[in-house]
């Protein structure tokens, strides 16, 4: 159910997004929302003020300021995702949660690894895949990696005391999906 008013005032969440319907529903219902796009060059930053840049393997946060995070379908979009838990694991709370949605390759225990960050480059293996992009709808997200069954190691080796996938099935509520009928999420605390 809902939490309370006086127990949403107090909850402080951060999502890397700030466009999506999802983000203006938090940030409707939660007064410690802090929603932010990935905005790397000045252009963009300007185009979308006020809206704030976060790069997740980098966040400008201190430590433990946050109580949960959520991540909608974007770690398939990151190049080095052991980096990207590691600075959400160092900016939530004790006992802070992250939770996630992405591409999950639940019949596997390896990532499928689709492009590679070389320094400045990027090596694409194989067809190129993109996902949509709020900031940028034309061009699209490149796709880095699926993860798969070793997600779970690697958000325990990023700092997170637990981690695991859940299944989430509901006709009434529309929870489906194209293979299953539900969606896998990570739910991790720190």
């Amino acid at each position: 159910g809902m939490p309370k008013a006086s127990q949403r005032f107090g909850l402080r969440i951060f999502a890397p997004e700030a466009l999506s319907p999802f983000a203006l529903c938090l940030r409707g219902l939660y007064p410690l929302f802090y929603g932010s796009e990935y905005l790397p060059d000045t252009a963009e930053r300007e185009r979308l003020f006020p809206i704030p840049h976060q790069d997740l393997e980098a966040l400008s946060f201190s430590d433990a300021c946050f109580d949960v995070a959520f991540c909608n379908d974007l770690f398939e979009h990151l190049p080095d995702v052991p980096r990207a838990l590691s600075e959400l694991a160092r900016v939530l709370t004790s006992g802070g949660v992250l939770l996630s949605t992405f591409p999950f390759a639940y019949n596997q225990v390896e990532t499928i690894v689709k492009a590679i960050r070389e320094g400045d480059a990027v090596r694409v293996l194989g067809e190129p895949e993109y996902h949509a992009n709020p900031v940028d709808p034309e061009a699209g997200s490149l796709v880095f990696q699926i993860p798969g069954w070793d997600i779970l190691e690697t958000v325990r080796a990023a700092g997170f005391s637990r981690a695991e996938m859940r299944f989430v099935s509901s006709g009434a509520r529309g929870i489906c999906a194209t293979e299953l009928a539900g969606i896998f999420f990570l739910r991790a605390v720190r």
